[in-house]
């Protein structure tokens, strides 16, 4: 399936002495870091969703709450 393009795999490790390694933020900004670095429709979608959301500077809205 990798080869194929169909499979992606990424790391991440809580390191309970570095507290911005303990919360969801620090665990999907290196998630979403690792995954489109390795896949350009990844990629495509994270660059479209950044600057529809001003460059970055405003966080898009939950689905839900």
């Amino acid at each position: 399936m990798r080869t194929a393009g169909l499979a992606m795999m990424a790391y991440y490790y809580f390191d309970f002495r570095d507290v911005k390694k303990q919360d969801r933020y620090g665990l999907l900004s290196s998630l979403v870091s690792q995954l489109s670095a390795e896949s350009d429709s990844c990629y495509q979608v994270l660059s479209q969703l950044y600057s529809g959301h001003a460059g970055g500077t405003r966080k898009p809205v939950p689905a839900c709450s």
